[in-house]
């Protein structure tokens, strides 16, 4: 087990509760309950504002990111499949979230990458009950290739 395994396993343990938003805010009471139709309470309304994100532990010990867009919710894995990056925390533009690390973009819509188009990400479906937003089973699978080219703004001088 690398560093990057051992630093995530204990993310994972103390978010892995799911009592409060994964970013850091404080516990709501009903929040990171379990459905008995396998969805969990992640937010209450009006946590996510319309064009934001918020990020959030899942079932399985899964971060999911949050994103609210001319009133629908969006929900996708929040690792980026380059690096693992948290894609939650990214800048958003439109139906699109780059990954604060290396600038992989996805469509939160659809989970697909537009930075390399052989990846993309889980998502998940989302509802709205009693107050709160829900996320539930996963719609469309993820690929699980890790890795590829990035954009980090360097430039490759050759002599």
């Amino acid at each position: 087990m690398g560093l990057r395994d051992k630093l995530k396993g204990a993310v994972k343990k103390v978010i892995g509760g799911g009592d409060a938003k994964a970013s850091g805010a404080r516990a709501v009471v009903g929040v990171g309950k379990d459905t008995p139709d396998g969805y969990r309470v992640v937010a209450p309304v009006g946590a996510i504002k319309e064009g934001a994100a918020g990020t959030y532990a899942h079932n399985n010990n899964r971060v999911v990111a949050v994103f609210l867009k001319d009133g629908t919710y969006y929900a996708i894995d929040n690792e980026c499949r380059h690096e693992d990056g948290p894609v939650g925390e990214g800048e958003i533009k439109g139906c699109l979230v780059t990954c604060p690390y290396h600038d992989w973009e996805y469509d939160f819509t659809t989970g697909k990458c537009t930075t390399q188009p052989d990846s993309r990400l889980e998502t998940y479906a989302v509802r709205v009950q009693d107050g709160f937003i829900q996320v539930g089973p996963i719609l469309t699978p993820g690929t699980t290739m890790r890795g590829g080219a990035h954009n980090d703004g360097l430039k490759v001088i050759t002599l």
